[in-house]
């Protein structure tokens, strides 16, 4: 502790302040995230709350369906806790999906998983885990940021002079706050990003996981097993109620046959036998009466037609008895397997509009087959004509990105060819000034140094003589005097026209530099240019490969999509088709057996109409022996009356 304090107390205020700065900034984003963990956590719990509140779906629910109180009651309790839980509700809701049940009320399903039906990125959506990741990335530049400027502001008070280098104090405590600054901005980060990965993300995690297993647990999943189950389960409904009709028919024959058939028959022949034998018997009385009254010997012939008539009258009830019977006996079977046959046709037409209708589900799963391959062909080829054309593009792209650069190269290579030539040419140029220059200097230096001796020897020579003769001339000396002032000036002014031309040949070597100087300047520019050019080049070709990789991986990915629906497309068909053909086969056995049945009951019934055609005539004659008889007897009792008659009168 004391030795950050004393790092903390050598740092400039600028630094100091720039870490204040780091750490305050550390602590915002830290406390902003907190927030919103926390935030977003007990929004998520209180859906985990309302979920673990509702008792887990039985074996029994899990197989039938949740019943309505309790979707209602999910309801209520999910209207009733926070905003976040009742949008999660809201968007759930439209997942439920009701099951008809014709012995109970709707029973209720999800169509898929948790993890399928919402994400953890929808459930926890309010917590900003994009932002929270940039954090440390923004810490660090701030780090490297505080280290650029603590080098800067070291170097910028750092002096070199003659006897010492002025400002290594500051250079050094710069670079103390340099780590300084680089040391907290990573361990600021380091500590983010651990409570982000490591404590955030964790316990998000863990509750996505309890959601999710608790909403499995109490919402039962309707799957494509179960519907195809209850598709079979009604079809064999139907097999079975349409197998129970034919005892259903016969006991409803039977008991027509004895409620209505038997008391109606008996009831009209008891009334026909009244209506035709209560006119015979009425005239039997009245002619014993007339008999007894008139006692006329015709009793016999009265007798005799009074039987014929009693048994016409019988014969004819009984003839028209049997017809009747005959009549309502074939009405009744022909009604009632009119009915029949019309409750057979009205089922053999529903089985012909449900195979119908099977037929044309089936052909419409073959078009929409045919016509999701035909798509994915389609796209599949238009995926690959468009992956060739762009890979062709880029072919072309690179080709004659290539061209140019060959070409620009070339420019390039012919510009730095003539701008060498040109440079070469002119520094020939000013090569061949500086040597003339030089060569007339140093040709103008040669005679005036030549005359400069002569006339020194000259002056030597009379210097000497002058000498000799000091004594004899002053005159002669001053002269001589004069004389060498005289070509030394003359000298003087040689050596500043030398120094003339030499300016002159610097001066136009300088502008020669300057020359080769901007040349220079021009070809790196011209060389960034190229480099900058060929790097952009690369760029494009590498981002073209990437696109023309992730078109393909899309690609590749459309196509397993497109494999895997037409499989599952390819399952429903033969699912459907095998079902379509099993039900073809036991409606055709049902309306087989239907017709058999018809068949059958028809003869029942012709037999039936055929042993009371065949009893009628038989009764006839029982009925007619009994008339034969009662005219016997009466034949008896009229004889019996004749004697008596005779005994009465005589």
């Amino acid at each position: 502790m004391p030795i950050f304090l004393h790092i903390v107390h050598s740092l400039s205020p600028f630094l100091r302040g720039f870490a204040a700065l780091i750490v305050a900034l550390w602590i915002a984003f830290l406390v902003r995230m907190i927030w919103q963990a926390m935030k977003v956590h007990k929004a998520n719990r209180a859906i985990l709350a309302v979920l673990d509140s509702v008792p887990a779906a039985s074996s029994e629910e899990r197989i039938d369906g949740l019943p309505l109180d309790r979707i209602n009651l999910l309801r209520s309790a999910f209207q009733s806790s926070n905003e976040h839980a009742k949008d999660w509700w809201n968007s759930i809701e439209g997942s439920l999906l009701p099951l008809n049940s014709p012995l109970s009320e709707d029973r209720w399903f999800v169509s898929d998983a948790a993890r399928d039906l919402f994400s953890s990125e929808e459930l926890f959506e309010d917590y900003a885990d994009v932002s929270h990741q940039a954090v440390p990335g923004i810490l660090t530049a701030l780090g490297l940021l505080g280290t650029f400027s603590a080098l800067l502001l070291g170097l910028a008070d750092l002096r070199y002079t003659d006897k010492a280098v002025l400002g290594l104090s500051d250079l050094i405590n710069a670079l103390s706050g340099k780590f300084f600054t680089s040391v907290l901005a990573l361990g600021s980060s380091l500590i983010f990003v651990l409570a982000e990965r490591f404590l955030f993300a964790t316990r998000f995690e863990r509750l996505y996981s309890k959601v999710c297993g608790r909403f499995d647990r109490v919402f039962p999943r309707l799957t494509q097993e179960r519907v195809l189950i209850d598709i079979r389960k009604e079809a064999l409904s139907q097999s079975v109620s349409l197998s129970n009709i034919s005892s259903d028919l016969v006991g409803q024959l039977t008991g027509a046959f004895q409620q209505t058939i038997l008391p109606s028959l008996s009831f009209d022949l008891a009334e026909q036998l009244t209506k035709q034998l209560l006119p015979a018997i009425q005239k039997m009385e009245g002619a014993l009466e007339r008999l007894e009254s008139q006692k006329q010997d015709s009793v016999v012939g009265e007798f005799r037609s009074l039987v014929t008539t009693l048994e016409t009258s019988i014969t004819n009830a009984l003839s028209d008895m049997g017809s009747r019977f005959h009549e309502q006996l074939t009405g009744s079977a022909h009604s009632e397997f009119a009915a029949v046959q019309e409750t057979l046709s009205g089922t053999s037409q529903m089985l012909l509009q449900m195979n119908a209708q099977f037929e044309l589900t089936r052909s419409a799963l073959s078009n929409l087959v045919d016509a999701a391959n035909t798509s994915s062909d389609h796209q599949a080829k238009a995926s690959q004509d468009q992956a060739e054309a762009l890979r062709q593009l880029m072919h072309g792209l690179i080709e004659e990105m290539g061209k140019n650069a060959s070409s620009n190269l070339q420019n390039i290579a012919g510009a730095l060819t003539n701008v060498i030539a040109d440079l070469s040419r002119k520094v020939e140029d000013v090569s061949e000034t500086m040597i003339r220059t030089v060569s007339n200097a140093a040709q103008g230096s040669q005679s005036s140094a030549d005359a400069l001796i002569a006339k020194s020897g000259a002056w030597t020579e009379a210097t000497s003589q002058q000498l000799t003769t000091l004594l004899e001339s002053i005159e002669a000396r001053s002269g001589e005097f004069k004389a060498a002032g005289q070509s030394l000036l003359e000298a003087k002014s040689l050596l500043a026209d030398v120094l003339d031309r030499n300016a002159t040949a610097l001066k136009s070597m300088e502008s020669a530099a300057r020359q080769v100087e901007g040349y220079t300047t021009a070809l790196t520019v011209v060389a960034r240019n190229s480099d900058d050019t060929q790097r952009r080049q690369a760029e494009v070709v590498a981002l073209s490969r990437q696109i023309v990789e992730e078109l393909k991986q899309t690609s590749a990915g459309n196509q397993g999509i497109l494999d895997q629906y037409n499989r599952s497309l390819n399952e429903a068909k033969t699912v459907f088709g095998t079902l379509d053909t099993q039900i073809e086969t036991l409606l055709t056995k049902i309306n087989t057996g239907m017709r058999e049945y018809v068949q059958t009951v028809e003869s029942n019934f012709s037999v039936i109409v055929k042993h009371s055609n065949d009893y009628l005539p038989e009764i006839s004659r029982v009925l007619q022996s009994q008339i034969q008889e009662l005219e016997r007897q009466l034949e008896e009792l009229t004889s019996v009356f004749s004697k008596a008659l005779q005994a009465g009168a005589e």
